[in-house]
């Protein structure tokens, strides 16, 4: 049965030691879901200067070898210099301990494991990209118009990159299935064309830095007349 939550990268000396997952950290003593998809609160606890604890009831399948036998017949183990990445969110580095290592069943070269991770003094942190303010397109929509984007807000850490993709759609609906790109459509602004007519306009904008990419879409302008 898959394990709900989201995924929980532990790595050190550049490889990863278990395949994880968590629904709950407990950040500077503040719980926090990361599961809810308005995440951008534990971002910005991450973001803050200061010291920041970590703790997080984890559980998967423990595929190093050598730590294996390491944690045979403990109850804590410490990982030292190792980097913990939460799926879309950012990367956290710095020495963790295992507390409450339970192994359970093998599989294979792997067994599985339940534990809390628990980390030390000082951490490193990475954030990955998030949206502060949505992009916004501006312009009269009308077929030989030109319309312009911003790439919107964004915070996060390293240096982050926008890639920019228009898209028609059928209904100023945002999650109607009718919307698709436009073809070459990827600069900050476009010019409408007969193909826009009666429809609607909208900007994906795609944020990206070192941990990984996240998505916003801009407002939605139109009919184009």
């Amino acid at each position: 049965m898959a394990i709900s939550g989201r995924s929980l990268r532990i790595s050190r000396n550049g490889t990863t030691i278990a395949g994880a997952r968590t629904d709950n950290f407990t950040l500077t003593n503040e719980p926090i879901d990361i599961t809810d998809k308005d995440d951008g609160g534990w971002r910005v606890m991450l973001a803050d200067a200061g010291s920041r604890t970590v703790s997080a009831d984890v559980e998967g399948v423990l595929k190093d070898a050598t730590l294996i036998a390491e944690a045979v017949g403990t109850s804590t183990l410490l990982l030292k210099e190792c980097v913990i990445t939460v799926t879309g969110i950012g990367t956290l580095t710095g020495d963790f301990m295992l507390t409450s290592l339970q192994l359970g069943a093998e599989q294979a070269d792997a067994v599985t494991f339940t534990a809390t991770l628990e980390s030390g003094e000082s951490m490193t942190v990475t954030i990955g990209p998030y949206n502060t303010v949505l992009p916004a397109v501006t312009g009269t929509t009308t077929v030989g118009q030109t319309l312009t984007t911003t790439n919107g807000t964004w915070a996060g850490d390293a240096t982050i990159t926008y890639a920019r993709q228009w898209q028609r759609g059928n209904v100023a609906d945002a999650n109607d299935p009718s919307w698709a790109n436009i073809s070459s459509a990827t600069n900050l602004t476009y010019v409408l064309v007969s193909g826009d007519l009666a429809k609607y306009v909208r900007c994906r904008v795609t944020a990206t830095n070192s941990v990984g990419s996240t998505i916003a879409y801009s407002n939605i302008v139109g009919p184009v007349a």
